[in-house]
């Protein structure tokens, strides 16, 4: 297979409509044309896998990630949450009882240690074969392999959009979007100066919770799973790797499917008129029921052999994680608008952005999370806002898409696409410079979560 005519400069390629029967029944269903489309391309790249220079920027972009996330997870996650996950591996691999439906970090991180040249290192420096640097390497390793295979899936998400449009200098446009995104944080400079860039803000970018980070991929190759195949037939294959990656990522970690499982719903029963076209097998035995099955067993225990429970405490949540910044409970509107400001920036500069149904989607998702966070309580113990996790990994989801989206519309190439007019340089400038403080933001945050690990919360 060739070169694909979207790496090359100044070459156009447009997709074919009606040739994806899941694009057919859209149309058929009355969807939007920009609703259709979404769905037309899976949000995987439709380049050559095997074209060398795709390859090369791929291993790239996963060499810069593993740059940036290694020291920073290795100075704050060791000191935080990562330290009690690994003596709870440390544990299992000792008993070896098993983790039930939890623990996916806790396998991973023994089956990295099991691999690990211990006497090999221990040759290099006598400390790096010690108990306790073994078990911290190997849960270090989890999270940047699982933050590279996020970058992964994120670049070649981007490249398909670019390709999808016919823009120009995909690979560059996609691998920079994808390095910005992978450090992104809110727009902290209105808190910066009192060292708070991380409580009450809906994070993007989290160094310090490895089950959060592991989740991602699972969480991202499952959402474009069920959202770009919700209509139409998928192969039994299909659905068979829906289903996998729907318990992989409630082992990882719940947050994400308790948000995402009613947005998909929503979306169903918002499209009633539609439901003849849905993908039963893929939504219902791919998604939904496994989903419910592994979400029953885990409400019934949770990791530390307590009962799950769950009150509802509107804003009861939300006064306690302010409070500790000494702020009103209304401040957190400012630090909500701060953390989406890249993303509300393309809804406005894009007009159909709206209408694009992964987006939808993900912001649907979003506003489940947070209507969680609102109304809800963890009761067996304080709630630090546990809920957040859920919306963390569903912004991650809106600022890709926004991005798949802006870099389609406004990236290099579309100077002669008609009707975009003389405000396409607005747009760009503005959507482009939101994106930039995103990323300014998130590089102070891995700075000083690398220097003075915590401290800056």
């Amino acid at each position: 297979m060739g070169r694909s005519a979207g790496i090359e400069p100044g070459v156009r390629r447009s997709p074919v409509r009606g040739s994806d029967p899941r694009d057919a029944g859209a149309l058929e269903a009355g969807e939007p044309e920009a609703d259709a489309r979404s769905s037309e391309v899976a949000p995987l790249t439709a380049l050559d896998r095997r074209d060398p220079a795709f390859v090369r920027a791929r291993l790239l972009v996963g060499a810069v990630v593993s740059f940036i996330y290694f020291p920073v997870v290795w100075s704050v996650g060791l000191r935080t949450d990562m330290e009690p996950h690994l003596f709870t591996a440390e544990q299992i691999g000792i008993s070896g009882q098993g983790t039930g439906p939890y623990g996916l970090f806790e396998q991973l991180a023994i089956a990295v240690r099991a691999f690990l040249p211990v006497g090999e290192l221990g040759l290099v420096a006598p400390a790096m074969s010690d108990r306790v640097f073994t078990w911290d390497l190997s849960g270090v390793l989890v999270v940047v392999g699982a933050a590279v295979v996020t970058a992964d899936l994120v670049v070649r998400r981007l490249v398909s959009s670019m390709e999808q449009g016919g823009r120009t200098h995909v690979l560059l446009s996609s691998g920079l979007a994808t390095v910005g995104l992978m450090v992104v944080t809110p727009v902290t400079l209105l808190t910066v100066a009192k060292q708070h860039l991380f409580v009450g803000y809906v994070a993007v970018t989290v160094y310090h919770n490895p089950t959060v980070t592991l989740s991602r991929p699972f969480a991202i190759g499952l959402f474009w799973l069920v959202a770009s195949r919700m209509y139409g037939r998928s192969k039994p294959t299909t659905v068979l790797l829906t289903a996998a990656v729907s318990v992989l990522v409630l082992m990882a970690k719940p947050s994400f499917t308790t948000c995402f499982l009613p947005a998909v719903l929503l979306t169903l029963a918002w499209g009633w008129r539609r439901l003849r076209t849905v993908d039963w097998r893929l939504v219902g035995l791919g998604f939904v029921l496994p989903s419910i099955l592994l979400l029953a067993v885990q409400l019934v225990r949770s990791p530390t052999g307590d009962s799950t429970g769950l009150g509802v405490a509107p804003l009861v949540v939300l006064r306690r994680l302010v409070e500790q910044r000494a702020s009103s409970p209304w401040f957190f509107v400012v630090l909500l608008l701060a953390s989406i400001v890249y993303p509300l920036t393309v809804l406005v500069c894009v007009r159909h952005a709206a209408r694009e149904r992964l987006l939808r989607l993900a912001w649907l998702t979003l506003f489940v999370a947070l209507t969680y966070f609102f109304l809800l309580e963890i009761t067996v113990y304080v709630d630090p806002g546990d809920f957040l996790w859920g919306a963390q990994v569903a912004l991650f989801l809106v600022f890709i898409e926004s991005t798949a989206i802006a870099l389609r519309t406004l990236g290099p190439g579309a100077a002669d696409e008609p009707g975009l007019g003389s405000s396409l340089t607005v747009r760009r400038v503005v959507t482009g410079s939101t994106f930039a403080l995103h990323v300014g933001c998130g590089v102070l945050f891995a700075v000083v979560e690398y220097l003075e690990p915590a401290r800056w919360w």
